[in-house]
């Protein structure tokens, strides 16, 4: 878009889009021209305008949504710390489960019908298991 010289006038035309193309329409010289001309510099300041006004819109939006982000992966730490403290694990980075054979916390009815925890290699039978294996459920 402008001011173009040709031969030892100069004329005014802007570029458009029409049906997918661009097209360059010819506005002429005179005053006609000088006034269309400012038309479009008002357009196009106005268009930046609100592009700067979209930007830091957006860049607020970006600080609050950068805190909320903070504040998410806090939150998520102080729960996943709870749910492990609680004896939970997560299975296959979904559900959060209960562990077997975790000792806490038991209510009368669970200690009720309890064994006592003995490893495999404790009781003497060998088992081919790992030491560190129990069988039924811990005494607090």
């Amino acid at each position: 878009m402008g001011w173009e010289t040709r031969g030892h006038g100069r004329y005014y035309t802007r570029c458009r889009r029409k049906n997918g193309r661009v097209v360059r329409e010819y506005i002429g010289a005179g005053p006609i021209a000088e006034q269309a001309s400012r038309a479009d510099a008002a357009q196009r300041a106005e268009r930046a305008h609100q592009v700067e006004v979209g930007r830091a819109e957006r860049a607020g939006w970006a600080a609050a949504d950068a805190l909320l982000r903070q504040l998410s992966t806090d939150v998520d730490l102080l729960v996943r710390a709870a749910l492990v403290d609680a004896g939970y694990h997560q299975h296959n980075r979904g559900m959060w489960r209960r562990k077997r054979n975790v000792s806490g916390p038991a209510t009368s009815a669970e200690t009720a019908g309890s064994e006592s925890v003995h490893s495999a290699d404790e009781r003497g039978d060998g088992g081919g298991g790992t030491s560190d294996r129990t069988v039924g459920l811990a005494d607090p």
